[in-house]
């Protein structure tokens, strides 16, 4: 028979063995959430057998409505894209804020106060809208862009505190309001 190794320590080693198990086991089971048992020590819980047919397409399992195909998302995707650099304003709308009557179209959208004094939110026509200043045209200056209300036309007063814009068309007053 071979020499066993003992060494000091050995008997020490082998009463803290089972008081670490005890502990480790103790601390699982503190881990649980309150009112779960902790898991038993017994074999593990059988598979499920697999399932042998699928449900018809148009049935739902557990009330989930079931997914498009890939060709139903496709077909329902536009082809193609719209042109980026495409002009925004109609050609029919092109021509300007001369052609019709601009009066009945315009329509006062916001007022505010800037750097450069009072400033008006103006939409012409669909697609066609900016800001006035006080002046022939309604030009803002410094802001580098051109008029946007026709000839003939003029912005007399913006009252950013009662929301109102004074257009003077040809002698003719006109007073918008948001």
């Amino acid at each position: 028979m071979a020499p066993s190794r003992l060494t000091p320590m050995t008997p020490v080693l082998s009463l803290l063995r089972p008081v670490a198990i005890s502990l480790a086991v103790a601390s699982l089971v503190a881990c649980q959430p309150p009112g779960q048992d902790p898991p038993a020590a017994s074999a593990p819980a059988p598979v499920p057998a697999a399932v042998t047919s699928a449900p018809p397409l148009g049935a739902s399992a557990a009330g989930f409505t079931p997914l498009p195909s890939p060709e139903q998302v496709l077909a329902a995707l536009p082809v193609g894209r719209p042109d980026p650099f495409a002009p925004v304003v109609a050609p029919a709308q092109a021509a300007g804020p001369a052609a019709g009557s601009p009066a009945d179209a315009l329509r006062l959208t916001g007022v505010l106060h800037s750097r450069r004094g009072p400033e008006a939110f103006v939409q012409l026509a669909p697609g066609q809208s900016g800001a006035v200043c006080v002046g022939p045209r309604g030009r803002c200056s410094g802001s580098g862009l051109p008029p946007l209300l026709p000839p003939g036309w003029s912005v007399e007063r913006i009252d950013v505190a009662q929301g109102r814009l004074l257009l003077n068309q040809a002698g003719q007053r006109r007073i918008l309001s948001l």
